[in-house]
């Protein structure tokens, strides 16, 4: 059977009707404590999401191997893309670090929505928990620069047993990615046919307008131009934001689509709106 990966934002279509009565115990702010948007924190989550799968993506495509979870390697991946600040544009390395922060505050939230309303964990998930990705990307964000932010208190704050390894954490993590980059990386100036994303229209108005926002900040064509890059895929694939019937992203290697659900960006509205409105 061909494997789907997926990024769980939620935990099933069920959960999205308790999603809109229960709050959720997280702040959306940054590093800084300032509050962020509801354009940028569904941004951040998309990026993380987007990134997630192309990682999939390129470990399928490239056989590159893996010890230990594919999950938590994407995971990985996409974090790390997202700290280590490529740009020549100190905004954009702040912008992109932000988006981490997000993605974050989003795991966590999740995690202490499922509790309020007794949803069980699904254990056996090859994701691992909503709170333990929290915690990993926490500290490979704060593992990144420690001396610019030694307390870094996002959401639920990161344990000083934990936070003392973060920096050794990164380092491993910051690379594997530059051998990554060294053994699978883009050899040639030529990146191939360029990736085209499809964009079936959405049936809510959130959707619509958070679809616009993305669309504006041509968020997913600058994703994929900087992943061709750094990367060559010998066969091609596409990008589809549809419709899907769930709240997820997801890389079906069957049908060679990488494909993210209108319903993920109104999951991260809702999250965004109980973050921001509780009391």
């Amino acid at each position: 059977m061909t494997r789907i990966h997926l990024q769980r934002t939620v935990l099933g279509c069920a959960v999205l009707g308790w999603l809109i009565s229960a709050p959720i115990m997280v702040e959306p702010a940054d590093h800084t404590g300032h509050k962020l948007s509801e354009t940028e924190f569904v941004l951040g989550n998309v990026a993380f999401a987007l990134m997630h799968e192309l990682a999939h993506v390129l470990i399928s495509e490239r056989q590159i191997p893996i010890i230990g979870s594919e999950e938590i390697a994407a995971d990985h991946l996409a974090t790390i893309f997202l700290v280590r600040g490529e740009s020549t544009d100190p905004n954009q390395n702040t912008r992109l670090k932000q988006y981490a922060v997000m993605t974050a505050l989003a795991f966590a939230g999740l995690w202490d929505f499922a509790n309020e309303i007794e949803i069980r964990s699904p254990y056996w998930d090859d994701h691992g928990l909503s709170i333990q990705r929290y915690y990993r990307m926490l500290c490979l964000i704060h593992g990144s620069d420690p001396d610019a932010h030694p307390q870094l208190t996002i959401g639920k704050a990161l344990p000083v047993e934990r936070a003392r390894f973060c920096g050794d954490e990164f380092t491993k993590a910051n690379r594997a990615v530059d051998w990554l980059l060294s053994t699978y990386g883009r050899k040639t100036l030529d990146l191939g046919p360029a990736l085209e994303t499809t964009y079936e229209e959405p049936r809510t108005r959130v959707e619509m307008r958070l679809l616009k926002a993305v669309r504006d900040r041509r968020l997913i064509e600058l994703t994929l131009t900087a992943f061709q890059e750094r990367f060559a895929i010998e066969s091609g694939f596409s990008v589809a934001v549809r419709r899907c019937g769930r709240a997820e992203a997801g890389w079906d290697v069957a049908r060679r689509e990488l494909f993210i659900c209108h319903e993920l960006l109104g999951a991260y509205h809702v999250l965004y709106l109980r973050a921001s409105t509780r009391g």
